[in-house]
């Protein structure tokens, strides 16, 4: 056989590999994506009760969902090989909610963030709200709420992330904001909320990792970490386990009906930039271990 015949022989081969290989990539594709994404039924029974009692506008699909006009509803998709769809984020801020807020909101066990701030809600925040185990992000900010706060919050967790600036510098970014301000809730502040942990689902996987090793940085951790009760009706003294949330750097208790004194369990929490206690009924000195706070801008 001539060179040249052989040459020819060779592309021919390489040429026919190569089709099969992307026929084949082609049909895993294509029966890849022919498996259907959906919301199990007892999550959109769920999420069908939410839209109903809040009055939405909004177009349940059991294939997902989606953004829909001034609402934000996400999905994740990603479960189990991609079969399975989720609820993850509920953002409704100045959506002129009124009535209660759902207890069925408690059933989206893969929430992560519920937003319902800036609305006219009323009556109890749902103590269902504490089965949603990844939830890192809670505002419900200016509406009408009364009754207490839920112990059951002290469920909530907390993300970490990586982070890199405009210098490719690497931090790690804890992440967590409870925002119960401007409402007309009452009695104490629970001690559950302090038992705050970090979620597992929420995280990035190597943050998770090397943040339960204890394998980082302080010095490179970035905390986004928000606690607002203010403008409520609180009573009761701050909790001392407050100083347990390490890594929180907004407190803001400001206009309630707290008492009794400020307590040195604060001086632990060496990453908190502002604390504001205000109109309340404190009484006593401030404690020496706040000298501990050297990044503390605003007391």
């Amino acid at each position: 056989m001539g060179t040249e015949a052989s040459s020819r022989l060779v592309s021919v081969t390489i040429t026919s590999i190569c089709l099969i290989f992307t026929l084949s990539q082609l049909g895993s594709e294509f029966k890849y994506q022919s498996v259907a994404q959906k919301l199990p039924d007892e999550e959109a029974r769920a999420l069908k009760r939410v839209v109903e009692k809040l009055a939405l506008n909004y177009r349940i699909s059991s294939k997902g969902c989606n953004k829909s006009g001034k609402y934000d509803i996400k999905c994740e998709c990603s479960f189990q090989n991609h079969t399975i769809c989720r609820v993850t984020k509920i953002t409704l801020r100045a959506s002129s909610l009124t009535g209660f807020i759902p207890e069925e909101l408690g059933n989206l066990t893969h929430l992560r963030e519920l937003d319902l701030s800036n609305n006219q809600l009323t009556g109890p925040i749902p103590a269902s709200l504490g089965n949603l185990s990844s939830l890192y992000k809670l505002n419900l900010q200016e509406n009408q709420l009364t009754g207490p706060i839920p112990a059951s919050l002290g469920n909530m967790k907390f993300r970490v992330s990586f982070a890199k600036d405009h210098t490719s510098h690497r931090s790690m970014v804890v992440s967590f904001e409870l925002d119960l301000s401007d409402n007309q809730l009452d009695g104490f502040i629970p001690a559950t909320l302090m038992n705050v942990a970090v979620s597992s689902v929420a995280s990035d996987p190597d943050a998770y990792r090397l943040f339960k090793l204890k394998q980082y940085d302080r010095a490179n951790v970035d905390p986004q970490f928000y606690l607002d009760l203010s403008s409520n009706q609180l009573t009761g003294p701050i909790p001392e386990s407050l100083g347990n949330l390490t890594f929180i750097s907004f407190i803001e208790l400001y206009n309630n009906f707290l008492n009794g004194s400020i307590p040195a369990s604060l001086g632990a929490l060496t990453y908190l930039h502002v604390l504001s206690m205000e109109n309340n009924r404190i009484s006593g000195s401030l404690p020496q271990t706040l000298g501990n706070l050297t990044i503390l801008n605003y007391l």
